[in-house]
């Protein structure tokens, strides 16, 4: 992930430039002539591992813009709604433990739906995914001896 495609994956559009530099990749990769069976190995890992950062890249793409589908919302409210509504069939001697035990369900139920439509959009509201790993990476391959080879 290059800097500033996180805001890019919170409107639910992707960085162009990142699909340029996986293509360079691929295209450096596939512009090198192996000679020996371990460069073979090497050539055909190499390939390997820029398709998986295509797929990666591809995944974190369609998380940033799926949800969750509207029949699963309506199940998951339905059945809250009819979990609640049974407690009702279930009489306690004390109104007031009842009472207590339709309010905490109902507090439990609205929790979850209340988580779902938290993580609902991984990129976006209060429960995102950070950048620090993307950031912790990046600057590994600015401090790396790596870097400087050609």
């Amino acid at each position: 992930m290059e800097h500033g495609q996180l805001p890019p994956l919170v409107q639910e559009t992707g960085v162009p430039s990142g699909w340029s530099i996986v293509d360079d990749i691929r295209a450096n990769i596939q512009g090198f002539e192996p000679h020996t069976k371990a460069e073979e190995q090497i050539y055909a890992e190499g390939l390997d591992q820029v398709q998986s950062l295509a797929d990666a890249r591809r995944v974190r793409l369609v998380a940033s813009q799926e949800g969750v589908p509207g029949v699963l919302w309506a199940v998951l409210i339905f059945g809250g709604i009819a979990v609640v509504g049974f407690t009702y069939l279930f009489g306690l001697e004390s109104s007031w433990a009842h009472r207590l035990m339709v309010v905490t369900l109902a507090a439990v139920i609205g929790l979850v739906l209340f988580t779902v439509g938290a993580l609902e959009h991984p990129f976006s509201g209060g429960a995102t995914i950070g950048t620090g790993a993307f950031d912790l990476i990046l600057e590994r391959f600015d401090t790396s001896k790596l870097s400087d080879i050609r």
